[in-house]
């Protein structure tokens, strides 16, 4: 859920801007763009819901000293979401006024089997 007063007031623009919000979730996750496909954010009482999905073709990405590394995206987004990273993201992403709140981010990631 994304809740806050900034929300509430442009709440119905931000169902509409998912093109900024995914491109700011690629860089958090280190994966291309089209990896991500957020759904429409639902109207919720006080604010919205949002919910995406992650597919992985990959899950690895090259870490500073070269060596392969496995990417935990379902932590990155946890961890983004409780030290207000993600609520940073979502601000810049939908030009909000002030920070939302951001709790149980709702995602699914969807492997590829046939690499």
């Amino acid at each position: 859920k994304v809740i806050g007063t900034s929300v509430m007031e442009r709440q119905k623009q931000c169902c509409r801007l998912k093109r900024v919000l995914r491109s700011e979730m690629s860089r958090l996750l280190e994966i291309h763009r089209r990896s991500i496909e957020i759904v429409r954010p639902a109207l919720i009482t006080d604010g919205v819901l949002l919910r995406f999905y992650i597919y992985e073709t990959q899950d690895i990405r090259m870490s500073d000293v070269g060596d392969a590394q496995t990417v935990d995206h379902g932590q990155v987004i946890t961890e983004a979401a409780n030290n207000e990273l993600f609520s940073n993201i979502v601000q810049r992403a939908w030009g909000l006024a002030g920070a939302p709140a951001v709790s149980d981010p709702k995602y699914q990631i969807l492997h590829d089997e046939s690499k």
